[in-house]
């Protein structure tokens, strides 16, 4: 084994992540036994030489970049660094190779002429910013956040892309992961035992709550309102944090800041907008940043979060799994930081800490033994351990970290973060740590499946991070990186890939506003999304049977009137229903296809126990393997074995390729 595959297993990145989240937690605390502050040279001297050494390694490894990369075009974004002198120049020459690679997709990236002016133009005048407006006044909040939600509204309004097969796909992928929850619930079947449910009891049930004849419709209400809110906390930290720089550059931090949240949160390759994923915008990370923000302003106003701390911190915890430790990762040791900075000796700095720790503990097996009460009086049954963290103990295939991707840019951000940590005052010092811990706790995302458009979906707290570096007094070098990041985010969106709304445009859908249309598709009831479906499965090169087959099967069985069968095919999508035709909590094989088969058999017999409804499954015969299964020779027939665990066969009708069985519970 090599030691770059090494690196890709497990064990190993849990391991350098746990190191990496322990030290960000601790280092506040270790800078409160030296109650001086820090001025020494020693640390940025350092930090520069660390940051030269990666960007030689990485040109080495990549190669001169030719006259329209990023990187040469880039040094329009080091130009206004010069009158602070080489240490900047540097710090943001350096900070140039590791911002090449957030083009993950592609590293010898040529934008031509036309994209390359979009880069000197973005790129260029954030750079500029700090010059332009050079005045210490904070910038006006309605300022910034009246466009930013005008583009948040934009970016649920423009939906023409999904009139294309593979966006299409796409969304409706990524949507039946929370639908297919909801529906579960108000079909009456229980979470965790009956159902997985991937991204917590929060997404769940704001859809069902307002459901009413449609929860796909819902999704798109729910889903652009948390996304437009995730925005507009994720800037509003970002000001905060900024708030003592120049105007201009508090500028270029929100303007970076929104384009991280609502922009690379869109699958830059082919860009989508972030409605296609609502699992990494707002319906994930907004709980976290709610409590950021709360933290940031009441430092702002010198005064303690309190309860409306603990109220957020409680809400994350009820929100999901993943945002409960998000968020106490960043409120407890944050609470604790600020009785360290109180303590007079370093003895009192340690019991400030440890009494941080238990009063974690004791609040957290509160808040959650009250959650479990709620979940036995609202569902009538017990939430079972192993089902709560089923998608935890097992994430999709792990792959080997980049060590040439943003990963690198996401490393010295932290870095940075922890340099000038000492050197500032106790207030800054906890907004600081506040975002820096907020960052690193986000980073199990990424852990999860350690794939490089993970680290582009976390970017808008590491927007947040880097702004908080913008403030005057720091090393000249920081200076020179934090600006040249934040300007670099903006430049780089010139890079993003717009096939799919090309595809729009070429066939006359890409001024499509709103949900309808593709709404429409996905009930499968006209000839689009049939079409669409059939396009994306012939360009995906997976084995499938005929989909005039599926439609003639769907088509007679709601002649019947039968419940919405579960759908078995490569494509892995749920037809969109209305709410309570749900037979069983395991209707949608793309919420549970990279579970183990013993635990997708155990929650099918489950609820077939708990609802005894009979239903259809519509089962593609032409499957050979499913690309995102565990188990890489997964037969069609291993679909049918899986629901026979609760179910038994009660009809059998052939369709040419596609089979329609009939399932009663046993």
């Amino acid at each position: 084994m090599t030691d770059y595959t090494l690196l890709g297993t497990k064990p190993v990145m849990l391991i350098l992540y746990l190191a990496l989240l322990l030290f960000v937690c601790a280092w506040p605390f270790a800078v409160q036994l030296r109650r001086s502050r820090q001025e020494g040279r020693i640390a940025p001297l350092l930090f520069g030489a660390l940051l030269v050494d990666m960007a030689v390694l990485l040109l080495k490894a990549r190669g001169w970049p030719g006259p329209t990369h990023p990187v040469v075009l880039g040094l329009v974004l080091v130009l206004p660094l010069m009158r602070l002198g080489p240490a900047a120049v540097l710090g943001g020459l350096g900070t140039l190779q590791l911002l090449a690679g957030v083009t993950w997709w592609t590293q010898d990236i040529d934008l031509g002429w036309l994209r390359g002016l979009a880069f000197v133009l973005l790129g260029g005048l954030a750079a500029w910013l700090p010059r332009l407006f050079s005045q210490s006044a904070p910038v006006p909040a309605a300022a910034v956040l009246l466009p930013v939600g005008a583009l948040g509204l934009l970016s649920m309004l423009m939906t023409g892309p999904f009139g294309t097969p593979g966006a299409f796909w796409l969304l409706w992928h990524h949507w039946g992961v929370f639908v297919s929850s909801s529906e579960a619930i108000l079909a009456g079947f229980v979470p965790f035992r009956d159902f997985p449910v991937q991204y917590g009891m929060g997404p769940a049930l704001m859809v069902a709550a307002v459901c009413g004849g449609d929860c796909w419709g819902a999704l798109y209400v729910v889903a652009g309102t948390a996304n437009l809110l995730y925005a507009l906390a994720v800037v509003s930290c970002a000001l905060l944090q900024a708030h003592n720089a120049e105007r201009g550059a508090g500028i270029m931090a929100a303007a970076a800041a929104g384009a991280a949240a609502l922009l690379w949160t869109g699958h830059p390759p082919d860009f989508l907008g972030p409605l296609a994923f609502p699992s990494v915008a707002g319906l994930r990370f907004l709980p976290v940043a709610c409590l950021l923000l709360a933290i940031l302003i009441a430092e702002r106003h010198g005064r303690a979060p309190g309860w409306v701390g603990h109220g957020l911190w409680a809400l994350a915890v009820a929100w999901s799994p993943e945002a409960a430790a998000h968020a106490s990762i960043v409120w407890w040791p944050y609470l604790a930081l600020r009785r360290a900075q109180a303590a007079a000796d370093g003895r009192g700095v340690l019991l400030a800490l440890l009494r941080g720790v238990l009063l974690a503990v004791g609040a957290l097996l509160l808040v959650l033994g009250l959650l479990v009460l709620v979940f036995r009086l609202g569902f009538g049954a017990w939430p079972l351990f192993p089902g709560v963290l089923v998608f935890v103990s097992n994430p999709p295939g792990m792959l080997p970290p980049n060590l040439f991707g943003p990963l690198s840019l996401a490393i010295f951000a932290i870095l940075a973060g922890c340099l000038v940590l000492p050197r500032l005052d106790p207030s800054r010092q906890r907004s600081d740590f506040a975002s820096m811990a907020a960052f690193v706790a986000v980073g199990s995302y990424y852990l999860g499946r350690s794939h490089d458009n993970n680290l582009l979906n976390l970017f808008p707290f590491l927007a947040i991070t880097v702004s908080g570096l913008l403030r005057p007094g720091l090393p000249a070098v920081v200076t020179g990186f934090a600006r040249t990041a934040l300007a670099g985010l903006l430049g780089w969106l010139a890079c993003f890939g717009l096939g799919a709304w090309e595809e729009a445009q070429r066939d006359s859908v890409a001024w499509r506003t709103g949900p309808a249309a593709m709404l429409r598709a996905m009930s499968l009831n006209d000839l689009e999304g049939w079409d669409l479906l059939a396009r994306f499965m012939a360009a995906n090169g997976a084995p499938h049977g005929s989909l005039n087959d599926a439609r003639e099967a769907l088509a007679w069985l709601r002649a019947q009137g039968a419940e919405a069968p579960v759908f078995a095919n490569g494509a892995m999508v749920m037809p969109r229903g209305a709410p309570g035709q749900t037979w069983t909590g395991m209707q949608n094989l793309g919420s549970f296809a990279t579970l183990p088969p013993q635990a997708i058999e155990q929650f099918i017999r489950a609820g077939a126990t708990t609802a005894r409804r009979e239903g259809w499954l519509l089962l593609d015969t032409q499957i050979r393997a499913l690309r995102s299964s565990p188990v890489p020779d997964v037969q069609a027939g291993a679909w049918l074995d899986a629901y026979r665990s609760g179910y038994e066969v009660a009809e059998e009708l052939r369709f040419g390729d596609y089979i329609a069985y009939r399932l009663v519970p046993r």
